[in-house]
């Protein structure tokens, strides 16, 4: 589908409930339109979100604790507008093609260094 990002951006805060799931395209896909999220802090999530900072981090199996976080966002634009914000920078500066293409550059030049600095020399 090609209307994911406006149908994102239609909603107010992205929710994620897993228990596993690995680097999430879902909610990678929400803080690319500057959607605040809340998720539970299953391993994979935190590779994405800063507790407090770009997005909401709850506990596995606290429903209770989920939904109060879920009502008071809910209640508080503002704090869903600076996580969203703060979520769109954190994709922008890490997961942009040019901070991807960064990244594998500096990985490929640390990898050469290391193995020129390990021949023998004539």
């Amino acid at each position: 589908r090609q209307d994911i990002p406006d149908l994102l951006r239609a909603t107010d805060i992205s929710i994620l409930t897993s228990s596993y799931e690995g680097v999430s395209n879902a909610l990678m896909e929400s803080m690319c339109v500057g959607l605040p999220v809340v998720s539970t802090a299953y391993a994979g999530a935190d590779e994405l979100v800063t507790d407090g900072h770009d997005g909401l981090l709850d506990p596995l199996g606290d429903a209770p604790a989920f939904a109060e976080c879920l009502l008071a966002l809910l209640a508080d634009p503002a704090t869903r507008e600076r996580l969203g914000a703060a979520a769109r920078r954190t994709i922008e500066s890490r997961y942009s093609l040019e901070a991807m293409v960064e990244a594998l550059l500096s990985l490929y030049q640390d990898r050469l260094r290391a193995v020129r600095g390990a021949r023998p020399r004539p």
